[in-house]
């Protein structure tokens, strides 16, 4: 299920403790209770205490406490998770590069090439000349001298050439998950059709990089279909469940909040960095294949 599917059950649980269960034991109201409220220390003792008098448990007084302020804790409880859900805004999707310890060599690695070289070389994207048709004397140094001239690229050259078929690097200014680097492998492909009418050669556009850009992008958007298609059915089934819309919308929205405060929290934590080392984690780019498994 991933972190954000795990963080999304606990959220929701601890509403459904704090919140929802309380105001569903409404029934306890105009009852004889007594409001005084026992605190065992022993597990036996608690589980005969909430046998013999429930009403004595904190759990009861907690529920009288919801019942009795239900609009303040309904605007609290709502205003904490969406507090907790604005990080999600800035929710960044990849497959991250440099996401190891600092004591992975890989990571070292990776910062070494940064510092000397930059870091777009950590994403070089690769960029493949069909030289079949090719009908310009010299097309692939017309590619590559096109391909230097867009937006956020350090340089480009031939790798190599071969069986009417170049294959030239591409290095970003940026790293392999900027969303300056998707932009470029956007615009390189909408300006195929031009390089082809110059040229006569048609190129592709790929690599690591560009694939792992082409896989977030295919989640991202079916992602909205899936929840669509979640929330329909389940309002469908609540519906019939209980013969009204109104509990199907309040579960809808309840898991809506849930959901989106679980990204939030997992955006502040393990992209921004927060609390890190208390978690002992490295911040990079949220996982694309983790915000689908929510």
């Amino acid at each position: 299920m991933g972190l954000c599917a795990a963080g999304a059950v606990l959220i929701a649980l601890l509403v459904a403790l704090t919140l929802v269960q309380p105001s569903s034991l409404r029934w306890l109201e105009g009852r004889p209770i007594c409001h005084a409220v026992h605190k065992p220390d022993h597990p036996e003792e608690v589980a005969r205490l909430a046998a013999t008098h429930p009403e004595r448990t904190a759990g009861a007084a907690w529920a009288r406490f919801v019942v009795r302020f239900k609009v303040p804790c309904l605007i609290v409880g709502v205003a904490v998770l969406v507090v907790i859900a604005l990080p999600a805004i800035k929710l960044q999707l990849g497959l991250p590069r440099n996401s190891q310890p600092s004591s992975n060599t890989a990571h070292k690695a990776y910062n070494l090439v940064t510092d000397n070289f930059g870091v777009g070389f950590n994403g070089p994207l690769i960029v493949v000349a069909d030289l079949s048709t090719e009908s310009t004397a010299g097309a692939t140094a017309q590619i590559v001298s096109r391909l230097e001239h867009e937006p956020d690229v350090v340089v480009a050259s031939q790798v190599v050439s071969t069986n009417h078929t170049a294959i030239v690097q591409v290095i970003p200014t940026t790293g392999p998950n900027a969303s300056a680097t998707s932009t470029l492998v956007r615009n390189i492909r909408r300006d195929e059709p031009a390089i082809a009418a110059q040229t006569g050669v048609h190129v592709l556009v790929g690599g690591t990089t560009a694939a792992n850009i082409d896989t977030s992008a295919k989640l991202s958007n079916a992602l909205p279909i899936f929840l669509i298609v979640v929330i329909g059915l389940a309002f469908l089934l609540l519906t019939l469940a209980f013969g009204t819309i109104f509990v199907p919308i309040k579960s809808i929205l309840g898991f809506l909040l849930s959901v989106f405060a679980a990204f939030g929290a997992v955006v502040a934590v393990f992209q921004w960095g927060w609390a890190k080392s208390v978690f002992n984690v490295t911040p990079s780019e949220t996982i694309s294949f983790l915000r689908s498994s929510s």
